[in-house]
C-alpha cells in the first residue's frame, strides 16, 4: 500500500510537471522536430536529491555527455554508411566503452561518460539511411535533449533552493554526534560498544555530494581541502576507536589493568563528549595524566608494560584525531576560511579520498552492453525490422542505467513493467484527448493528471523505476509535435520497438550480468585482501587517504549487503575495520623497518612475507588462517625493538608492533622474554 505524499513529495511532482511544460514549451517554440524527446529527458535525469549543487551538476554532465555523444555521431556515421555491420560493431564498442569508464567513476561525472553511449546510438543509427542530414539531426536531438535536461536544473533551483553544503553538515554533525557517543561510552564502561554502521556510507555520501558542491560557486580550494582532511582524519579515527578497545581487553585478560589508567581513560570519554574545536583543561589533564602513566621500556619490560604503553599510545592518538576531527569540521563550515598555523599545517597533505572501483564487473557490464546492441542488429536484419535503431537506444539506456546495481534485471524488469501498464492511457490520450485540444495551454492542463501522478509516484522508492518506464513510454507513444498526426500503426510500431529494448536488455543482462550478493560481497572482500597484500608487499609508504579511503569505503558497500543476505543483525561494523587496523600496523612496522638491527629487520620481513602470502591466498578465494607462527616473529621483532639505544625508537617500536599483534591474535599468549618460561 502506498503511503500518503508528504508535502515535500507534492512539491517535486509539481517540480516536475513544470519541468515538462517548460521542456515542452520551449522545444515547440524552436521548432524542434521531437520536442517529445525534452519532454521525456526531464524525468530521465531529475535528480533524487533536490539540490541545487546536484541538479546543476546533473545538467552539466549530462549535457556535456550528449554533445560529445552526437559528435561521435557525426563521425561514425558518413565514414561507415556503406558499411552496416563495421557501423552497427562501432556505436557496440562505444557504448561498451562508455559504459566501463562510467562504472569507474561513481562521482555525478558518470554522465559524461554514460550518456555519449546511447546518444550516439539514438542520433546515428537513426539517420544510417540518410547520412547526408546526419549533422542537422545531430544538432536538432543535441538541443532537445539539452532542453529537457536544464528545465528541471532551472524550475527545480528555484523551488528547491537548499544548498548541497547543507546537507554535507547535517551527515557531518551526524558523524561527529555518532563518534561522541561511540568512543565516550566505550570509555567510560571499558568494554566494546558496537560501531555506529552508518558511518561508512555518510562519509562516502559525503564525498561524492562535495562533487556536487563546486557547482554552487561556494566550495572554495580552502574548504575543499579541509573537508579532504577532515574525511582522512574521520577514516582514520574508526579504526583507532577499535584499537583502543582492543587493547583494554588484551588488558582485562592479563590483569594488567589499572587504576590510573582506569581513571584516564574515563577522563578522554568525558572530553570527547563534551570537546568543542578549541584546546582546554580537560584534554590537557587527560594528556598529562597518560603520559604520566607510561613506563619506559628496556629489554626487561615484561607484557604489561607493552599493554599500558600500546593503550597509552592508542589514546593519544585518539586524542589528536578527534581534536584535528573538530578543527576541520570547524573550518569546512565556516563561510569565510582564514587559515592559522595549524589549518595550514593539516591541510598540507590533504588529497581526494580514494574509492573502490571493479572493473571485472565494469569490463563485464560494458561487455554485455555491447553484445546486446549487436544481437538486436543482428535479430533486426534477419527479419527485416526498421524500427531497431529505437529499440538499440533504450536497451543501451538500460544496460548504462541500470550497471550499477549487483543484479539490474529488477530494475529493468520494472522499467518495463511501467512501459507495458501506461499502453491504455497513451492511446486513450493519443486517439481521445488530443484530438479535443487545440494549443499549448490546454495541451499543459491535459497533460497535468498524468504527467504529475507519475512524478508523484516517481518519489516512491519502491516503484520509482516503474514511474520512470511509463513516463518515458507515454513520451514516446505520444511522439507530440507541432502539429497532431492521428497515426495507429505508427504510435503501436513505436511501442512496442520501445518495449523490445528493456525486452533485449532484460535477457542480456540475465544471461550473464546478474551478480548474486554473496558473490559481490566476496569480490568486495578479496579487493579488500589484494590491496593489504600490496601494502605489504611495497616498500615504500603510501599515503593513508588513498588506501584507507577506499577500504572504508568498501565497509560502506558491505554492511548493506551482509545485512541481505545474513538475515539476522547487522554485521559489526568493527570486524569489517579489521583490515583498515591491519593496514595501519603494516604501515608503521614498514616504517621502522630501517631503524632495528639486522635480527629485528629478518623477523619484520618474515612477518610481512607470511601476512603478504595471507592477504594473498584470502584474495584468491582461499580459506587462510593467521600464520600460526605469525606472534613469534613479532615477539622476536619486539626483543630487538628492545635493544634499540634510543628510548622514543624503543616506544614506537614495540607500540606498533603491539598494534599488528593485537589485531591479528587478540587472543594469543601474552609475549614472553626470551628465556622465560610459561
Amino acid at each position: 500500500m502506498i503511503a500518503r505524499p508528504s508535502p515535500r513529495a507534492l512539491l517535486f511532482a509539481i517540480s516536475g510537471y513544470l519541468a515538462v511544460i517548460l521542456a515542452l514549451y520551449v522545444a515547440l517554440a524552436l521548432d524542434l522536430p521531437n520536442p517529445w524527446w525534452a519532454m521525456a529527458t526531464v524525468f530521465i535525469v531529475q535528480p533524487t536529491r533536490p539540490l541545487v549543487g546536484a541538479i546543476w551538476a546533473k545538467a552539466f554532465y549530462r549535457a556535456a555527455g550528449t554533445i560529445v555523444g552526437a559528435i561521435v555521431a557525426v563521425i561514425l556515421v558518413p565514414n561507415l554508411v556503406n558499411s552496416p555491420e563495421l557501423m552497427i560493431l562501432a556505436i557496440a564498442v562505444w557504448i561498451a566503452l562508455c559504459v566501463f569508464f562510467g562504472l569507474l567513476d561513481r562521482s555525478p561525472r558518470s554522465y559524461l561518460f554514460m550518456l555519449p553511449g546511447y546518444t550516439a546510438a539514438l542520433v546515428g543509427l537513426s539517420t544510417a539511411t540518410h547520412p547526408e542530414a546526419i549533422f542537422d539531426i545531430a544538432v536538432a536531438r543535441s538541443e532537445e535533449i539539452i532542453i529537457g535536461v536544464l528545465a528541471p536544473a532551472v524550475v527545480q533551483s528555484i523551488l528547491f533552493p537548499r544548498s548541497v553544503s547543507v546537507a554535507i553538515f547535517e551527515r557531518l554533525d551526524g558523524i561527529i554526534a555518532d563518534a561522541r557517543i561511540w568512543i565516550a561510552e566505550g570509555l567510560r564502561t571499558l568494554t566494546p560498544v558496537p560501531a555506529p554502521s552508518q558511518v561508512a556510507g555518510r562519509l562516502t555520501e559525503m564525498n561524492l555530494m562535495a562533487a556536487d558542491w563546486r557547482f554552487e560557486g561556494t566550495f572554495s580550494l580552502i574548504r575543499r581541502r579541509a573537508l579532504w582532511a577532515l574525511e582522512e582524519r574521520l577514516i582514520v579515527l574508526l579504526p583507532q576507536v577499535t584499537a583502543v578497545e582492543d587493547t583494554l581487553e588484551a588488558m582485562r585478560h592479563s590483569e594488567s589493568y589499572t587504576d590510573e589508567l582506569a581513571a584516564a581513560a574515563r577522563q578522554v570519554a568525558d572530553w570527547v563528549a563534551t570537546a568543542g574545536a578549541e584546546k582546554d583543561k580537560a584534554s590537557a589533564a587527560a594528556e598529562n595524566n597518560i603520559a604520566a602513566s607510561i613506563p619506559t621500556l628496556n629489554p626487561r619490560s615484561g607484557w604489561e608494560d607493552m599493554l599500558v604503553v600500546s593503550l597509552a599510545d592508542r589514546l593519544t592518538e585518539l586524542m589528536g584525531t578527534w581534536k584535528e576531527c573538530l578543527v576541520l569540521a570547524t573550518a569546512v563550515k565556516a563561510s569565510v576560511l582564514q587559515p592559522d598555523s595549524d589549518i595550514t599545517r593539516l591541510l598540507g597533505s590533504a588529497r581526494p579520498r580514494g574509492l573502490h572501483t571493479d572493473k571485472g564487473i565494469a569490463l563485464l557490464s560494458a561487455a554485455v552492453a555491447g553484445l546486446t546492441v549487436i544481437g538486436i542488429a543482428a535479430f533486426a536484419t534477419a527479419i527485416q525490422w526498421e524500427g531497431s535503431p529505437f529499440t538499440i537506444t533504450v536497451a543501451a539506456m538500460c544496460c548504462s542505467l541500470f550497471a550499477v546495481a549487483d543484479d539490474p534485471t529488477p530494475p529493468v524488469r520494472a522499467f518495463l513493467t511501467g512501459a507495458v501498464l501506461i499502453l491504455p492511457v497513451t492511446l486513450f490520450y493519443q486517439f481521445a484527448i488530443l484530438p479535443a485540444i487545440d494549443g499549448f495551454v490546454m495541451l499543459a492542463v491535459v497533460l497535468f493528471p498524468v504527467v504529475g501522478m507519475l512524478g508523484l509516484l516517481s518519489t516512491y522508492p519502491k516503484i520509482m523505476v516503474s514511474a520512470l518506464g511509463a513516463i518515458v513510454a507515454f513520451s514516446a507513444m505520444l511522439a507530440l509535435g507541432s502539429t497532431y498526426v492521428s497515426d495507429m500503426p505508427g504510435v503501436l510500431n513505436n511501442y512496442f520497438s520501445f518495449l523490445l529494448g528493456p525486452v533485449f536488455a532484460l535477457v542480456g543482462l540475465g544471461l550473464a550480468r546478474v551478480v548474486p550478493t554473496q558473490r559481490a560481497v566476496r569480490r568486495i572482500l578479496r579487493a579488500g585482501w589484494r590491496e593489504l597484500a600490496a601494502l605489504t608487499k611495497t616498500r615504500s609508504v603510501p599515503s593513508a587517504n588513498l588506501w584507507a579511503g577506499r577500504m572504508l569505503d568498501r565497509v560502506g558497500l558491505l554492511l548493506p549487503r551482509l545485512s541481505a543476505i545474513q538475515t539476522g543483525e547487522e554485521p559489526e561494523l568493527r570486524e569489517v575495520l579489521r583490515g583498515l587496523r591491519l593496514g595501519t600496523g603494516i604501515v608503521e612496522l614498514r616504517r621502522l623497518h630501517d631503524l632495528v638491527s639486522a635480527g629485528a629487520e629478518r623477523e619484520i620481513d618474515t612477518v610481512l612475507t607470511e601476512l603478504a602470502a595471507h592477504f594473498d591466498a584470502l584474495a584468491a578465494g582461499q580459506t587462510a588462517l593467521v600464520p600460526s607462527d605469525i606472534v613469534d616473529h613479532l615477539d622476536a621483532a619486539i626483543r630487538g625493538m628492545l635493544q634499540l639505544p634510543d628510548a622514543g625508537d624503543r616506544h614506537a617500536g614495540v607500540s606498533a608492533a603491539m598494534r599488528l599483534r593485537l589485531t591479528l591474535s587478540p587472543h594469543a599468549s601474552a609475549y614472553r622474554q626470551e628465556g622465560a618460561t610459561a
